[in-house]
């Protein structure tokens, strides 16, 4: 978590955080949850949409990092 300088965060019809992956300083996915072994960091809050700042980004951008991440998502 110490690497992770940026964070996406995809939210779901309720506005609650969904899906999410930490960035290292050089946009190199290091964390992606929900996972096998990690529920995740922004998932288990209250938070809402709402309570982010910063940039939305295009749904095939949230993809590739996704894909990049390698994560396992939870069956």
């Amino acid at each position: 978590m110490h690497l992770v300088r940026s964070w996406y965060v995809e939210f779901d019809e309720d506005d609650n955080p969904w899906r999410e992956i930490g960035l290292d300083q050089n946009d190199v996915p290091i964390i992606a949850g929900p996972s096998e072994g990690d529920y995740g960091f922004w998932l288990d809050t209250n938070m809402k949409r709402s309570d982010f700042e910063g940039e939305a980004i295009s749904s095939d951008e949230f993809e590739s990092k996704w894909h990049k991440s390698g994560v396992r998502v939870l069956e």
